[in-house]
């Protein structure tokens, strides 16, 4: 099993005081963990093939380290031919990405994507953005090699104050300069076109999948804005939760009637307070991470051979180790963005697991799961069959504190909601 990190295609890395292997290796697993280029050292572009840097390296690094899984894994005592890629929220993403790039053809056999897809409104950003570092770190000059050179011997902090700068000045509603994007030159681009239009035409690397979602994805995100003030921050511009593929454009009037029904939807008349937030937890959920998985899934089932298990994560114990970092968020039920790692890492924060304890009943189960799934194509789960989906039917298992619960359609009515805004502007 192959992990990739998640931390936005930013921050973070696979070290063993985030992700320690104690959990999984129980179920037999030879564990890989890779780091890969961040930030605008791993996904800096430029057009002109002659520069080099086509835009992806962060996820050209991880190829790299997928073909040496390929070729040395053996004297681990794994296999090459059961290779199991996994990874949450950019982790996910990027799985799903070497899942419809041609250039990871031959180096997995299964996948897992844990609260991110490729096909989410964050994942990709802005191409050529090396032309934007150089305008606002003052590399002027009209040779294109001389600014490529200029940048390419500044001190790493320039850089990232670079990126700073970049971040105040072209605010995104979603993927930023520090993204993947889709590469101009197809010959030998690791992500050739829009992830979405890849995965309709099928042309992508077909294996077993997982794929799934926190149910409380959002508390991640109040957590996040509220550590710089301590108070709750209200949803004021609702309309930044639509996806630029939409095609609306901000502040016009087909713009401004969606965003009021989008606030009606969460909101209604209540206002939001300490007491009050979950609108804002279940608008990120819903926006930024459980309808593209659904949207992913659903795609994948119409083309694709093998199959697609969907689940939502509801388990809720002392293990949720992003939730249980502050008292407000405990009050929340359900698993935050990211409180699922718990389950399978061995973490510097995590709790004393007590034998015969719901935190030791709750991880077993789990790692079953990703084992069995690991192993066998087949995630099993206690008294009851994971279904797959089938087109047009979204069968799915909520993983819980206690037990694995079988059904069809997660969330359903917020889920509706979006697809009927989908549908109307064309574009499901």
């Amino acid at each position: 099993m192959v992990f990739i990190h998640g931390g936005a295609f930013t921050v973070g890395s696979a070290r063993d005081s985030l992700y320690g292997p104690e959990f999984l290796i129980t179920e037999d697993i030879v564990m890989v963990h890779l780091n890969y280029r961040l930030h605008m050292f791993g996904f800096f572009s430029l057009d002109d093939p002659s520069f080099g840097a086509p835009g992806n390296a962060g996820l050209k690094d991880q190829r790299l380290a997928l073909e040496w899984v390929q070729k040395n894994i053996e004297y681990f005592g794994g296999d090459p031919d059961q290779v199991t890629i996994y990874g949450q929220s950019a982790g996910g993403a990027s799985v799903h990405l070497h899942v419809l790039s041609p250039q990871s053809k031959g180096l997995f056999s299964k996948a897992i994507m844990q609260s991110g897809v490729g096909t989410s409104p964050w994942v990709t950003g802005v191409q050529n953005n090396g032309l934007y570092l150089a305008q606002v770190l003052g590399v002027t000059t009209d040779d294109a090699m001389e600014m490529f050179l200029t940048l390419q011997y500044l001190p790493p902090q320039f850089i990232i104050q670079g990126f700073l700068l970049l971040s105040l000045i072209y605010p995104m509603r979603w993927g930023g300069f520090n993204m993947p994007t889709v590469e101009k030159h197809k010959e030998t681009a690791f992500l050739p076109d829009n992830p979405m239009k890849i995965l309709r035409e099928g042309n992508y690397n077909k294996v077993p999948m997982m794929i799934g979602y926190t149910d409380a994805e959002g508390i991640y995100f109040e957590q996040l804005l509220r550590g710089a003030t301590g108070e709750p921050q209200p949803v004021t511009d609702f309309f930044a939760f639509v996806p630029d593929e939409l095609g609306i454009l901000p502040g016009t009037p087909e713009a401004l009637k969606l965003a009021e029904e989008i606030k009606e939807f969460y909101q209604g008349d209540v206002e939001i307070s300490p007491d009050y937030m979950l609108p804002f937890i279940n608008i990120n959920t819903d926006t930024f991470f459980a309808f593209p998985a659904r949207r992913a899934a659903v795609e994948h089932v119409k083309n694709n051979e093998y199959p697609v298990y969907f689940y939502r994560f509801s388990a809720d114990t002392e293990l949720n180790i992003f939730k249980q970092r502050d008292s407000i968020s405990m009050g929340f039920l359900g698993a935050a963005h990211a409180d699922d790692l718990g389950y399978l890492f061995k973490t510097v924060i995590s709790p004393e697991i007590l034998n015969g304890s719901v935190e030791e009943i709750a991880l077993q189960r789990v790692i079953r799961i990703f084992g069995s799934f690991a192993k066998d194509s087949h995630p099993l789960i206690e008294g009851d069959h994971w279904e797959p989906v089938v087109d047009g039917v979204l069968n799915y298992v909520d993983i819980g504190t206690s037990t694995d619960i079988s059904g069809v359609n997660p969330d359903e009515e917020n889920m509706s909601f979006w697809l009927d805004i989908f549908e109307r502007f064309g574009v499901l």
